[in-house]
Order: C-alpha cells, then structure tokens, then sequence
C-alpha cells in the first residue's frame, strides 16, 4: 500500500495513513501528543512524546526525513528516525526579523504549505506575513510577496513584486514550479523555476 501523511490540526498531530485494499486503511501517530497545552516540548526527543501546535503544510526531504510547518507556535518542525527537532523559526515569536538570517535565529509568522523545490530548497508559504520564503543553505531568503501587505498583484513578474493573501497549501511540481494556494485571493497561483508569478485559477481577488 501508499502512506499518506496527513497534518490532524484539529487534534494537534501528524499522522501516517498506510493504504491498503480500498477501502482498508490503517493510521498511526507521527508526531504529537494530542494535546498542545505545553507548547514547543520534546525537542530532541521522540517525536510522539512531543506537543505540537497546529499541524500544516507538511513535505519530505531527500533524506527521508519529514518537515512540517507548526503554524500557531511559528515554527517548521522536523522527523527524522522518529525523533522530533526544531528546523526553522523561534517558538512563540511572532513577526518578521528579516531575511537573510540563519533559519533558527528568523521568526516566522503563521508558516504554512511548503514544498522541496529541489533536494535541498525548502520554500514555504507565510500566511501572516503574505509572504514566501525559503531555507538555502540554511538561510531563510526571500522569494515572494510584500511584508504584511495583502493584496493581489504580480502575474507575470517577478515573485518580489507580487502580493498575497493568506498564502495557504503549497505543492511543487516535477519542475521545481511552487503552487500556492492564494487563500484570501481565492485563487491558485505559481511562482515558477525562473522565478515569474502565474496564475492558474480563480478570480484573481475576491468572489463574483
């Protein structure tokens, strides 16, 4: 069968879904204890002993382990062997400190879908800051959108002068192209390999 990683916000976890004969199905515990009321704990530790806040976007690297954003602590947490650590952002610090900045030492705000562009770039969506940033060589950079500006602009420039809203779920491509849920835009747009914003559907800011 397929495995199926599905972040559970509503019960603070990370789950594996291993598919089998439709309609069989069997879920284990990823990461998170069920209950958040502690914050960022187990840091280091068995990711299933761990309190998580609440469960987002969620990738795989190319060393098997596995990244998922914790959007209400502000941070982007890892698995690897089944032992949980912090890879980007400050727990319980909301905001933006920059770019540019080693990937423990930035604040994040609200991170959200995120995606491997390649084995190494892990971009990422920043739903409070209408933001999209990404981890190279262990530094957060830049790649789209205007800090705490929302809005709708950009298709067919450069992501640094596009604008978002609520940028949500991500997923790239076979290409390295970053598709991103436009949440408050309700539209799906893309930042392509060259680095262009596209669109792809919706009404491009708002509902009929």
């Amino acid at each position: 069968g397929a495995d199926v990683l599905v972040g559970d916000a509503g019960n603070d976890q990370f789950r594996r879904v291993v598919l089998g004969t439709p309609p069989a199905a069997t879920a284990s515990v990823l990461a998170g204890t069920g209950n958040d009321a502690g914050g960022l704990t187990g840091e280091n530790g068995p990711a299933t002993t761990a309190t998580l806040g609440k469960a987002g976007g969620i990738a795989v690297g190319s060393d098997g382990a596995i990244y998922f954003s914790d959007s209400s602590l502000g941070t982007i947490r890892k698995v690897l062997n089944g032992t949980i650590s912090t890879y980007a952002g400050m727990s319980g610090q909301f905001g933006f400190s920059g770019n540019g900045q080693p990937r423990l030492q930035t604040i994040l705000n609200s991170p959200s879908g995120l995606a491997f562009i390649n084995a190494t770039d892990l971009q990422f969506n920043e739903r409070n800051n209408q933001i999209v940033r990404k981890i190279q060589n262990d530094t957060v950079v830049a790649v789209g959108g205007y800090v705490a500006q929302a809005g709708y602009q950009g298709d067919g420039y450069d992501a640094t002068m596009a604008k978002f809203n609520s940028p949500l779920g991500a997923a790239v491509d076979g290409n390295g192209d970053f598709y991103i849920a436009d949440s408050g835009n309700f539209a799906l747009r893309v930042i392509g390999r060259n680095g262009i914003v596209g669109a792809i559907a919706g009404n491009q800011g708002g509902l009929d």
